[in-house]
This record gives C-alpha cells, structure tokens and sequence, in this order.
C-alpha cells in the first residue's frame, strides 16, 4: 500500500449517506452496513451507473465527495468535484490520489494523515490540492474511515469544503503580522495594538525597555490599568471617543506606571485602524519622556519662577497681568496692582549677609503667599521688590482692607536663623483702567505710588495720582537729549575684562555704554536705553557703539597687543531693523576688524516678538563669522527651545543667580544646572558678576569656560583697560590694587 503524500480525499456534507455512530468522537460506517455500500459501489463506473436513483441524486448533489479504496485509489467522485478542480468524474475512476498533490505538504504531514485513518479514526485538517490546469485550492479536509467486520479499514471517504478564501485571508493576516513584527521588533518606541476598549492584542518587545513589562505580561491586558489612577476616568472616556474617529493620528503625553512602580512620562501616538481588515485596532506608539520632562521643568522653572521663593519671577508675572487685562477688559472689571518694595533690607543685607537677606525674602514670601494667595496673584520682581495682581477688585473698600492687611503682615517679626528681623512695606497702587490701560502704565504708576509711600514715612501704601509723576521731567530731559549727548560726545565706552577662570588669561572684554550728561551726572544705560528704544534712537546710538569698539579693538590689535573677543550688547530694535546685517558688516570693512573678534549679546526679549525674522537675522550673522551670545540666562527670560532653536555659541550665566552661591545651596544647584545644560549642546558659558575668590573657585569647578565682575575689575575706561591688555593674564593682587 502507497502512504505517501499524494493521498487525497474530497469533502462534503452528504454524511447522512452513510450511517455513522454519532456517539464515537472517532465516528466510521458501521460494518453491517458497509457490505450493503460495497455491493452498490463495485469498483467499476458500469455497476455505479446502476444506484438507486434516489441515493445517487443525492450523492451527486452532494459536495465534493471522493470514496478511494485502501490504496488510494478512486472509486466514485461525484459531479461537483468538477467545480472545485476541474475533473470530470470519469476522468478520475481508478486514477491514483496523487493526481491531486500540489507538492506543498511535507512527507510528515501525509504520515501522520495516513496513521490517522489506517488506525480507523478520522482524520481533520487543511489540505491544499492542486486543479486540473495547475491551478491550486485549499480544501478542509474529513476523511472517514470505512471499517471491515474485523476493524481494519477497506475504503475511505473524504468530505470537503473550499476554504481557499479563508486561506489567503490568513496568509495576509499573518504576512501583516510579521511585518509588523519586523518593522517594530527592533523599534525604539514601545509599539503595540489595542482594541477600542483598550485591551493591548499586540506588542513590540520594546515594551520591556521603556517600561519594564515583557510582552506576555501585556497581552490581554487593558492599557488603561498602567495609567495614573486620576487620569484613568478621563482617558477611558477619550479612547471612547476616539474610536470613531478614523481621520488622523492624536498625540498625547501620559503619566504611564513602570513595572518597578515608578510613574513614566510618556509621549503617546494612538491613530485608529479599527475599520482596517488587517489590523482591526487603534495603534499606539510610547516614547519615555522622562528625562526631557524633568530637564524641561527645570528650565520651565529658571525661566518662569523666581529660584529663591518659587514665586513667578517678572517674566511670569507680567504675562499673567496682560492675561489679567485682557480678561478683565472683555468682561468690564477692575483690576489692582501692588509694587511691594522692603524698607530697610539693604541694610539688613549688608549688615547680616546675603544668606540672612535671602532668608528674609524666602520668609517674607510666603507669609504673603499663605495670606493672600487664594484672593491675588502673587510675584517677586527682584531683589526686594514683590507684586501683586487682585483680578477682581470689587471696590475701593475692598481695595483698602486688602491693602492694610497686606501692611499688617509685617507687624510680627521675621525669625532668620538666629535673628528675629523686623521690616515695614512700602506700598504702591495703581488701578486698571484709572490707573493706566496697558501693563506697563500700570506697572510704572504702582512703582511712582511706592516711591510717594515712601517719601511718607514708609510702612504704608499709596495709591498713584497723577500728580506723583515728578519723575516725567527727568524722562522728558533725558529723551530729548540724546541727539545732543551723541553730537556733543557724552557718551563714552567702558570695558569689562572676561577672564579663564584657570589659567586667568584675559580672553576677552564686554564693551559697556555710559552717559555723563550734563545735569544729571554719570546716567545708568539701565535708564536711558529704555528712552533710547522708546524713540528708536538706539539706531544711531547702536551704530556708534558699534563703530567705537570696533575701531577701538583694531586699533589695539595693531598697536601689537593681543587680540581678544569684544562683546557688545544688542537691543531688538536693532536686531530687526532691515539693515542691521548690512550696518555691521559695512562697521567691520571700515574699521578693519575680522569677525571671529566680535561677540553680539541678545537677550530673550530680542526674540520674545518677530521671532521669525530675528532668526534669520542670527543666522546671517552667525555664518559670517559673529560669536552670537544669550545674556541674562537664568533672569526669566531665557527657555529651552531658544537655546536648540538658535545659533548661540555662549551662554551668560546672569549675576542675580551666582552672587549667593558660597551660602544659597539651592542657587548653587540652579547654576550648575545650567553650566551642564550648555555643556550638553556645547555652548560656552561666562559667569558674570564674580566679586569673591569663593564664587571664583565655585564657577571654575563648575566648568565654566569664563568669568567677568569686579573681583578681577570693574568696567574700565581704555586707557585702564589697557593694562590688561598689556599684561595678558589677570592678577588678582595687582588688579585689585589698580
């Protein structure tokens, strides 16, 4: 007998034809019956011609049946064999099963078919055939064993169905699946496939590497429950959500649970195939964010609060005063500003330390905060000056017993350590709209009504009358002087030196503007650069500026002194003006001076407006060779996506951050933090205001790459200026004595 893998046999449903034992799992016709069968079906097409026509009509209606003898050789196939492989039955009688074999089976496969049947059970499975015109067809197959009085098999009968359909939908079904396999085995992002309850039924082995879990342990199970417990209710009614929504992908940033316990920020892409045939779920991508959320918070947290109280620092708080306005403009109400200026901490300060001063403002912060911050928005605008927004004044009533609390928190003593400090308010009020209308009116008027409080008695508050703007005329003489001091040479230019913090060889200088005006004696830039911008005279003024350090920095170099980097400073106006790039570029081919020598400072401010067009303007002038710099880091006004956005090449770290760091801890950790951060994207850093050989040795340690303040020099005219130049290297005990 041939067991090979060439045996097959058809199927159908006409079972009813033969009688079977319904109650034996391993079901074979009955052996009283099989020689009634046999002496119907004698192995040859004349004696098949003569079936009761009622039995045959049936059979022939039936599908796909095919009886063999034990050999596998066919004795009957009835007529809808044809449809199936494209055989006439009688071109099938007495011929060999193997005319069916495809040649897809492995030998195993027939073997353990032909164990199956020759043991008298039946045999189940798929089976793929091939047709007449070499075609191929999948068949699920049945063969029943015909069984002798003795037990042993002496026919077979196979019953059929076309399942070719069915096949080829598994053979893509399971192609997709590898290739989704392959394209995410070796994914970065944790990649799976959940159902619109949110049951995972597929997942990339990336799952153990972002959040701990193997692929078995996910499966089946919701992806809900790796959630924050108070986000669960939420994103359960948004994945309801999202499943009709088949239009585009969502993002979405998900605290997720680690199998260690630990809470994840994920970044998370779901984008709905729940009517694709092949996949049938909404598909989710996982990104551990972790890392860049923490680095981001703690940037978020230098550009936006204050690190010595956590209050909102001046950035924060004046874009929440203009959220303030605009709110209070659209819904017609009235809105309070307080600027909150200590009496007597300077002295304190001085006396006690910076350490004590700093206590002081941490204590008086939040003996605010704990009083007022559920009625007002609370601020520290630096050094010792707070403000404070109340977003619905209701009246003026209101407004004087907010204001006289606010007074009386300052009648109990601040316990500092050791000491126990006593300091009053001075307070000053300015009201929108009586006030002024936009932020920086009512800022100015609140700032003119603390002054007046002061000029009082201190230990009060005042609310801004017109009549207090006394400063308006020294504001007045300035703007209107500008053109005069710069024709008449008023201003003149200093230089800080900037110094290697361990070789403390001079590398460089910022040049610094200075105003001797002739009423009001030395005038801070602090002071008339605002006036400056406000006319757009710091067009002509910048241009000079430019043009003296310029020509003063070539005229060092070919007088044989060393060549060092100058840093001038450089307002958004200028940076946006349309001919800004051309002016500088026109500076340095009259002075002579190459670029690589001349460092632009910008702050934050330059890019908060216009962004687009003062970026095109850095990269012009970074590709022509300009150092560009980001001054005041760490003020509030400095963001992350402004250090990878643009092209800066050096990071000051500003003053207000480092001059505490022998004794503040947490200001040491804050400068350190941004020395590593520019160290990542490989900016240099310049710690600026050094006044200790303590904070020398601390910002050196740090790595920082340079240092300027007044430990090494204060700003120095050019003749003073030259000595350093001279020398090359900062010595500490003979530029102390200069």
């Amino acid at each position: 007998m041939n067991q090979d893998e060439s045996f097959y046999l058809i199927e159908s449903k006409q079972q009813s034809h033969f009688n079977t034992n319904e109650n034996d799992s391993n079901r074979h016709l009955s052996t009283d019956k099989l020689d009634d069968f046999c002496n119907i079906f004698p192995q040859n097409s004349l004696a098949l011609s003569q079936l009761n026509e009622k039995i045959r009509y049936a059979v022939d209606q039936s599908i796909n049946i095919v009886i063999t003898n034990i050999d596998g050789y066919i004795l009957y196939v009835n007529s809808s064999c044809y449809e199936l492989i494209h055989y006439q039955p009688d071109e099938l009688i007495g011929v060999h099963t193997k005319i069916f074999n495809a040649g897809y089976h492995s030998s195993e496969f027939f073997k353990e078919m032909w164990d199956t049947i020759l043991s008298g059970k039946i045999w189940r499975g798929d089976v793929k055939n091939r047709k007449k015109d070499g075609d191929h067809v999948w068949v699920r197959m049945r063969i029943i064993p015909l069984l002798g009085e003795s037990g042993t098999p002496h026919q077979f009968v196979a019953l059929r169905e076309d399942i070719t359909e069915k096949k080829e939908l598994e053979f893509q079904l399971a192609l997709k699946d590898k290739q989704l396999s392959a394209l995410t085995k070796y994914s970065y992002d944790a990649v799976g496939i959940i159902d619109h309850l949110g049951v995972i039924t597929y997942q990339n082995p990336a799952i153990e590497r972002v959040l701990g879990y193997k692929t078995t342990d996910t499966l089946g199970s919701n992806i809900l429950m790796y959630l924050d417990e108070k986000e669960i209710v939420r994103e359960k009614s948004f994945l309801k959500r999202f499943a009709k929504i088949t239009d585009a992908p969502i993002n979405r940033q998900l605290r997720i649970r680690h199998k260690n316990g630990t809470m994840r920020w994920c970044d998370v892409a779901l984008t709905n195939y729940l009517d694709d045939p092949y996949i049938k779920g909404i598909v989710f991508n996982i990104r551990d964010v972790t890392k860049q959320k923490e680095s981001s918070e703690v940037v978020n947290q230098i550009a936006y609060f204050d690190f010595l109280t956590g209050l909102p620092n001046r950035r924060h708080f004046e874009d929440l005063l203009k959220d303030t306005l605009q709110n209070a403009e659209s819904s017609n109400r009235r809105v309070a500003l307080l600027f909150l200026d200590l009496d007597g901490f300077k002295t304190i300060n001085d006396t006690l330390g910076h350490e004590i001063g700093d206590g002081l403002l941490i204590k008086v912060a939040q003996r605010i905060s704990s009083r007022f911050e559920k009625k007002a928005i609370i601020g520290r605008l630096g050094g010792d000056e707070f403000s404070i927004i109340i977003p619905n004044m209701f009246d003026f009533k209101y407004l004087h017993k907010f204001a006289s609390s606010l007074v009386r928190i300052f009648n109990r003593p601040f316990n500092v350590e050791d000491f126990e400090l006593n300091v009053s308010a001075s307070i000053g009020i300015s009201i929108y709209p009586l006030g002024g209308k936009d932020m920086k009116t009512l800022l100015k008027h609140a700032d003119v009504a603390m002054y007046q409080a002061k000029k009082e008695g201190k230990n009060h508050y005042q609310l801004y009358s017109p009549s207090m703007d006394q400063n308006g005329y020294k504001a007045f003489l300035l703007k209107n002087d500008l053109k005069k001091a710069l024709d008449e040479e008023q201003f003149f230019i200093v230089y800080q030196p900037r110094v290697n913090p361990n070789t403390h060889k001079l590398v460089g200088c910022e040049a610094l503007i200075r105003w001797n005006h002739p009423i009001f004696g030395l005038v801070s830039p602090l002071e008339f650069i605002p006036y400056a911008e406000e006319t757009y005279f710091i067009i002509p003024l910048g241009e000079w500026i430019l043009t003296s350090v310029c020509t003063q920095a070539k005229d060092w170099q070919r007088q044989g002194l060393q060549p060092i980097k100058v840093s001038v400073n450089i307002s958004a106006i200028q940076l946006l003006h349309p001919n800004f790039v051309k002016n500088v570029k026109n500076i340095l081919k009259e002075s002579g001076l190459e670029p690589e020598w001349l460092e632009l400072e910008i702050t934050e401010t330059v890019l908060l407006n216009k962004e687009d067009q003062a970026l095109k303007a850095l990269e012009k002038l970074s590709s022509m060779g300009f150092t560009i710099a980001l001054d005041d880091f760490g003020t509030g006004y400095s963001a992350l996506n402004y250090l990878t956005k643009y092209k800066f090449d050096v990071i000051k770290i500003d003053r207000s951050i480092l001059k505490n760091i022998p004794n503040d801890g947490e200001s040491y950790e804050v400068a350190n933090a941004i020395v590593r951060l520019a160290q990542t994207l490989k900016k240099k850093v310049v710690a600026e205001g050094i006044e200790t050989s303590v904070q020398l040795a601390l910002v050196a340690k740090m790595g920082c790459d340079e240092f300027q303040g007044y430990i090494c020099s204060k700003p120095a005219e050019v003749d003073i200026f030259k000595k350093f130049l001279e020398d090359g290297k900062w010595n500490y005990k003979k530029n102390k004595e200069v």
